[in-house]
């Protein structure tokens, strides 16, 4: 009696597409990293808490200016310091 020894292995065509489907995550992951740490930045900005960056370290408060927290003016090297303020009135 000889037995048929077939082989136990993956088929290529599994081996392929689970290739590409890791490829396919891992660029997805990629550009979802990428667009939250965009989107933080962006939320974090004056402008868009509300506010303007007035230069100084202190807001004018006897002018209605109050500071607005966690809000960031973004400047370049060596330029005034500046603070996020909003005009409260």
């Amino acid at each position: 009696m000889i037995l048929s020894k077939k082989g136990q292995g993956l088929p290529l065509n599994v081996i392929v597409i689970a290739a590409i489907v890791l490829v396919v995550m891992v660029v997805l992951i990629t550009i979802f990293i990428g667009s939250t740490g965009k989107t933080g930045r962006e939320l974090a900005e004056c402008g868009n808490k509300g506010g303007q960056c007035l230069q100084g370290t202190t807001c004018d408060t006897n002018a209605g200016w109050a500071p607005v927290p966690g809000a960031d003016c973004l400047t370049e090297a060596g330029a005034p310091e500046q603070i996020c303020c909003a005009y409260v009135g």
